[in-house]
């Protein structure tokens, strides 16, 4: 894809200005304030617009910053060839409403197209527009490289949507997650996390319910003893039965003396006074000594039946309580259960994420970053080869050098060399990312930080880019100029 020319109508400060652009490099080199961000916001707006915004949106959003300084119409056009055909993209904005904007595509014939579906920049390179930004549009701030992670992750994360989190602390964060729900080593002598705890409490309850059952079944027999142990002795009514063999036999005494009184008076008498005696030991034994034969008899054994009744009652109250808790423990149980089922699936999704992302890792590796850190070392040393010469890199790519015997880490490098690392990033990224259609390349005065020495050799290598790549190269002060 390449910028043929363009036409601003109204944004920002800028207003009916008209540029047409070359072959390779093209340089602007304009003092501060003359629009030179301005026009790179507006190359950005014609191929991937803006976003809209309300009055409760936070932040000064580009639609907001470059609102035409004297009204008009707010947009304008740009001129572009991709494959092979030319294309003029004519963009007008509204206010504040992403919905109101206008779009428009031309053909080199002049019709109207529909070959970019109202998606111009994600359509050309086939990226969205942040991830565009962070590769072809290069600014200071973007090319000094800052420390705190390996090259390795800052190459991958110029490729992801979100820049701050890298597939090694994913990874971590699951590693992290994954021993919670279950350690990987034993602490004391017993495994730790969420699972193996909830594994122990399952186990302890389904042992209290075994029991519980087995209680349950001494309760049902308790309760049949204690039954059993409630029913009167059948002797005692056996024993009172006894004396009235006393007064039977009185009255038979009394009988056969009345039917001898005529003839055998003594006779008679005889079986009269039998009769009274048999009475008298009547009242005796039902009242006296023998009844309290009887009763006494029977006093020890009531009181030890008593004794084992009321002992019984009180193991089947205690058995009555532990049983009422068995459902609860049971519902429980099931919860437990279940939290376990679902801490389970976490513990394998966990795994499977982690076995996705290392292999996510690996195909970044092999499709971006192994050729990125290619191109990044080669980079480094056509900036200055002079510098990166005596520079070693280890295995996660962070830059060192020797320097009286002793290591030296990167952070001891000075702005310069860090404006040239992040520049060999970013170059690495775009040679990389744009493999079918390479872009245009916007340079928005990157280079402060470099003296005389390292802006020659940097501005040499411009040139030799600008052979494969169109840049558009913008700076501030004449010393800077390419």
């Amino acid at each position: 894809m390449k910028l043929i020319g363009c036409y601003v109508e109204n944004f920002g400060k800028l207003s009916h200005l008209t540029l047409t652009f070359g072959e390779g490099t093209t340089c602007f080199c304009l003092p501060n304030g003359e629009g030179k961000t301005t026009l790179v916001a507006f190359l950005k707006a014609m191929l991937y617009g803006m976003d809209g915004y309300r009055e409760t949106t936070t932040g000064f959003c580009d639609r907001r910053r470059y609102f035409p300084f004297s009204g008009g119409r707010f947009g304008g056009s740009l001129q572009i060839e991709w494959r092979g055909e030319r294309y003029t993209i004519e963009r007008t904005f509204d206010k504040k409403s992403e919905s109101k904007d206008e779009l428009l595509v031309y053909d080199g014939t002049g019709k109207k197209s529909a070959v970019f579906e109202g998606k111009v920049g994600e359509r050309i390179f086939g990226l969205d527009r942040a991830t565009f930004e962070r590769a072809a549009f290069i600014d200071a701030e973007r090319t000094r490289f800052s420390f705190g992670g390996s090259i390795r992750e800052k190459l991958s994360e110029l490729v992801a949507d979100a820049p701050k989190v890298s597939i090694a602390r994913a990874v971590e964060t699951l590693d992290e997650e994954r021993k919670r729900l279950r350690a990987d080593r034993k602490t004391a002598g017993r495994l730790t996390g969420a699972l193996p705890t909830l594994e122990r409490e399952i186990y302890a309850l389904e042992e209290e319910l075994f029991s519980l059952s087995e209680k349950r079944e001494e309760w049902k027999s308790l309760i049949k003893e204690q039954g059993a142990a409630s029913a009167p002795p059948k002797e005692k009514e056996k024993r009172l039965k006894s004396p009235w063999l006393f007064l039977l036999a009185a009255a038979f005494a009394a009988v056969v003396g009345g039917g001898s009184f005529s003839g055998n008076l003594p006779f008679a008498i005889g079986s009269f006074v039998a009769a009274a005696l048999l009475v008298f030991c009547f009242f005796i034994v039902t009242k006296g000594k023998g009844q309290g034969r009887v009763d006494g008899g029977n006093d020890g054994k009531w009181q030890e039946v008593a004794l084992r009744n009321a002992r019984l009652l009180e193991k089947i109250d205690r058995l009555k309580e532990e049983l009422a808790l068995e459902e609860e423990k049971r519902e429980r149980l099931a919860r437990l259960k279940e939290e376990r089922t679902n801490l389970e699936k976490r513990r394998i999704l966990i795994e499977k994420a982690k076995e996705k992302l290392l292999q996510a890792d690996e195909k970044l590796r092999g499709d971006y970053r192994r050729p990125m850190e290619e191109s990044f070392l080669r980079y480094a040393r056509a900036l200055d080869g002079e510098f990166f010469s005596s520079v070693a890199f280890d295995g996660e790519l962070e830059p060192y050098f020797i320097e009286g015997g002793s290591r030296r880490e990167a952070e001891h490098f000075s702005d310069g060399a860090k404006t040239l690392l992040g520049l060999s990033m970013r170059l690495a990224l775009i040679e990389n990312l744009f493999r079918k259609e390479k872009p245009f390349l916007l340079l928005d005065d990157p280079f402060v930080f470099l003296d005389e020495r390292r802006f020659a050799r940097t501005k040499a290598a411009l040139c030799e880019l600008g052979k494969e790549w169109q840049i558009l190269y913008f700076c501030c002060h004449e010393s800077r100029k390419v």
